[in-house]
């Protein structure tokens, strides 16, 4: 895969937040709206 096989990857998983819609409490500093 892409991740690191060491203790790094287990801190990244750690970090990443999975929403099912478009809906989240986090915010981009420079939101940008791109068409699909």
């Amino acid at each position: 895969g892409m991740l690191p096989k060491n203790r790094l990857a287990k801190r990244m998983l750690n970090s990443l937040k999975i929403y099912p819609e478009d809906k989240y409490p986090h915010q981009a500093q420079l939101p940008k709206l791109v068409e699909v």
